[in-house]
């Protein structure tokens, strides 16, 4: 008897304890929002990158493993975006700190707030990033062409394709590098652009000279750029 009882004593334990494991693999939040509620508001914690998730307004329920699955991916892909959006900028403090000929004279969470510091502090150079919360870095960049021609605009990005990069030097972006850039690229290419050149990191000067080299069309994919402005980061 006294076996017996030990026996369904360790099996009560062992039951809370998969049921704690339980809990631990599948988020509260999902079964009190449903898997696009808890991953609004997860995205809602981000303060400085803005979230939006999209999806059909009712959707057919999915199998438990695999709601759990697909939300602690796009939870890790968001906390990776953050992890490396803050990384990014901190390690350009440091390099700016390094360079007295240089001052960094703002910071901006938002594509207004990038608009805003343009037309106010009127900056040499801004620093890009094309995936702003509110007003992207595209139509900030647009903005900043319009409201603050002196400025230029440097993308860092981690986007190369040709869609992309086009997309950026109509908007009137007068470089391009991506977010593995050197810090000796970037600093050359912040120099360049504030003398007034256009300057892209290797892989997309690549693309860029293919695009002006290519037969004559009755669209123009850089229309501010010539091939004596242009410049590659070696």
């Amino acid at each position: 008897e006294s076996l017996a009882i030990e026996l369904a004593d360790q099996l009560r334990q062992s039951v809370d304890a998969v049921r704690q494991l339980a809990y631990g693999l599948r988020p509260a939040a999902l079964d009190e929002l449903g898997l696009v509620g808890a991953l609004r508001e997860d995205g809602s914690r981000f303060g400085t990158i803005k979230v939006v998730i999209q999806a059909p307004e009712s959707m057919p329920a999915l199998p438990s493993s695999v709601e759990v699955a697909a939300y602690r991916i796009a939870a890790e892909a968001l906390t990776n975006v953050v992890r490396h959006s803050d990384a990014k900028l901190a390690s350009l403090r440091a390099l700016f700190a390094e360079y007295p000929n240089i001052d960094l004279i703002g910071e901006a969470a938002t594509g207004r707030e990038a608009i805003k510091a343009a037309v106010i502090d009127k900056p040499d150079v801004i620093i890009m990033d094309l995936a702003m919360p509110d007003t992207d870095g595209f139509s900030a960049t647009a903005e900043i062409s319009r409201v603050a021609p002196d400025v230029a605009v440097l993308v860092l990005t981690m986007s190369d394709d040709d869609v992309t990069v086009t997309k950026a030097m109509r908007a009137g972006a007068r470089g391009y590098l991506l977010k593995g850039a050197t810090k000796e690229e970037i600093l050359r290419a912040v120099t360049a652009v504030a003398d007034g050149q256009a300057i892209f990191g290797p892989a997309v000067a690549q693309r860029v000279l293919a695009r002006l080299g290519a037969p004559a069309s009755n669209e123009d994919p850089f229309p501010q750029l010539t091939r004596g402005s242009t410049t590659c980061c070696d």
